[in-house]
């Protein structure tokens, strides 16, 4: 379980399904619960939860379809992973995140906005 810090508590937030996002209390800090078995997206110490049915998007840790994107920013899934590892008998994935990440390119906050606003009519 990891402390989440300020951007992805407005990931967090941005996430939420409506109907969650007015349920939650804004105050105090949440942490995202990365056991597969376990339908918790995010918590708080105050016993506050949101599952898997309170999020707008497929949680990496939480489902298991090739589809899932690992990384929002850069489009990678278990899906091209393995297509890379196929190909290549590796993947460069890790790396790749890690260095687009030091780079400053990653843009969570807007790419997971583009994604669950694909879903809706605006």
């Amino acid at each position: 379980m990891v402390a989440r810090g300020s951007l992805l508590n407005s990931l967090r937030k941005s996430l939420l399904q409506p109907i969650a996002l007015e349920q939650l209390d804004p105050q105090p800090p949440y942490f995202f619960c990365a056991h597969a078995e376990c339908s918790i997206v995010y918590f708080s110490e105050a016993g506050q939860e949101f599952t898997t049915a309170d999020v707008k998007v497929s949680v990496f840790q939480k489902d298991q379809k090739d589809t899932v994107p690992v990384c929002y920013c850069f489009g990678w899934s278990r899906q091209r992973i393995n297509e890379e590892i196929q190909q290549r008998g590796k993947s460069s994935a890790i790396v790749a995140i890690m260095d687009d990440i030091k780079t400053k390119r990653c843009g969570c906050a807007v790419v997971v906005k583009s994604i669950i606003l694909k879903g809706f009519a605006v």
